[in-house]
């Protein structure tokens, strides 16, 4: 035989072997669907590890015969961390996290002209056989905002106020901020409930007075665990 062509046949069998054993490693990796995700939750203003936090691992394939279920649930130990190690079976996964005085926000940046978002949850990549994550926690504080319509007023002055950083009730997982309406010259007080804590949460609010309109922005900072009230004048 020729040697020249018996390199050519080692080499493509060579190949071959190679090409099978790739395959093979790359069928095992799919069809291994073991799973492991773990994190720390920690408060957002000091960095310290919170214990006692309610972890869950939720099975949510967005499907309206089946309803999301909790695979796993856990509370974080004095470091403030949690371990799951699951099967995945269903397409979509999630972590929530829970404690009570606090709050869990993931921001989104709106892109392509859908609005700002935030999210309670952190999903789960498909194809990662482990996931680490961190939850930095907001203390809630509750916000109340008294309105004021400053002189001269009028009957017909309407001001339309909007809490990006709020949340009213639940769309789907992700929670929309709260929008409100007044009209006339009465003092109203907007109670906006439980808000995060030790930070700066922003007000919009768009002024009509004698058919001109104004569009304002301002912010409050909020103490945790206490009632803030903020005078807003227009």
């Amino acid at each position: 035989m020729n040697p020249f062509f018996s390199k050519i046949n080692l080499a493509g069998l060579s190949l071959i072997a190679l090409l099978f054993l790739f395959t093979s490693c790359t069928e095992d990796s799919i069809l291994d669907k073991s799973r492991k995700v773990s994190g720390t939750v920690v408060d957002q203003a000091t960095g310290k590890p919170l214990e006692n936090v309610t972890v869950q691992l939720i099975a949510d394939d967005d499907n309206i015969l089946v309803h999301a279920r909790v695979v796993q649930e856990t509370l974080t130990d004095v470091s403030g961390k949690f371990a799951f190690a699951y099967e995945r079976v269903e397409d979509v996964y999630r972590v929530e996290v829970n404690k009570p005085g606090y709050t869990y926000k993931q921001f989104s940046k709106g892109k392509n002209g859908f609005p700002d978002s935030y999210a309670d949850f952190q999903l789960l990549e498909y194809f990662k056989k482990e996931e680490n994550f961190q939850f930095p926690m907001y203390a809630l504080g509750t916000l109340a905002v008294k309105l004021k319509n400053n002189a001269p007023a009028a009957s017909a002055d309407v001001i339309a106020v909007t809490c990006p950083n709020c949340e009213s009730e639940k769309m789907g997982i992700v929670k929309a901020p709260r929008a409100f309406t007044f009209t006339g010259t009465g003092e109203q007080t907007l109670n906006l409930g439980q808000v995060a804590g030790n930070t700066y949460i922003r007000l919009k609010y768009k002024v009509t007075h004698n058919g001109q309109t104004q569009e304002l922005k301002d912010s409050v900072y909020v103490q945790p665990f206490v009632l803030n009230n903020f005078d807003l004048h227009y």
